[in-house]
């Protein structure tokens, strides 16, 4: 498999982490215990960093050399994973807005908040499904093996700053709660 869709199917692995942090947290809030907020407000921070600067921008890459490589019309356009990319970020902030609210004591509807949160799960998972089985099976059939090299060019960003090999200290609590398991970036 091209190095470009290793890490960007890792990086799906590792959100798919987080998801899973967000609804185990998630299932506690909903019997009337009090979550780790903290924790859940840490994934989300890290979701709208991490992807925005790193991950998606090298998707967008692989979605343009995909665009002038084939002409089947079944691969959104960098328009709209752009948009589907914003309406991510859009529900994240939002679910953000809500746990930052519930913070500083703000009554909020429990079933409500929950939604937020389902929501929120569903639409990433349905948004990396998308793309893993529409834009990355179509490109790894579609793209030579010198697009991958210079699409490969864009992958010089940092490090992850959570499942990297040099977290930042901002994630520390995250990334000891996901315990000894190694990272992979």
């Amino acid at each position: 498999m091209p190095e470009v869709l290793d890490k960007l199917i890792n990086d799906h692995r590792n959100f798919e982490t987080l998801m899973q942090i967000i609804e185990q947290e998630m299932r506690v809030f909903e019997t009337g215990e009090h979550p780790d907020y903290e924790l859940v407000r840490s994934v989300l921070n890290y979701l709208l960093t991490y992807p925005d600067l790193h991950h998606h921008p090298l998707e967008d890459v692989v979605v343009r050399k995909l665009i002038c490589r084939t002409t089947e019309n079944q691969v959104p356009g960098p328009a709209e994973l752009a948009e589907e990319h914003r309406r991510l970020a859009s529900t994240i902030r939002r679910f953000l807005a809500a746990l930052n609210n519930i913070l500083i004591d703000v009554m909020l509807p429990r079933d409500w908040f929950c939604n937020i949160a389902r929501e929120f799960v569903a639409f990433q998972r349905k948004h990396m499904q998308m793309e893993e089985v529409v834009i990355f099976a179509m490109a790894k059939r579609s793209l030579s093996a010198a697009e991958w090299s210079r699409i490969a060019t864009h992958m010089g960003a940092p490090a992850d700053p959570l499942f990297g090999p040099d977290p930042d200290a901002d994630f520390a609590e995250l990334r000891a709660r996901l315990g000894t398991a190694p990272m992979s970036n």
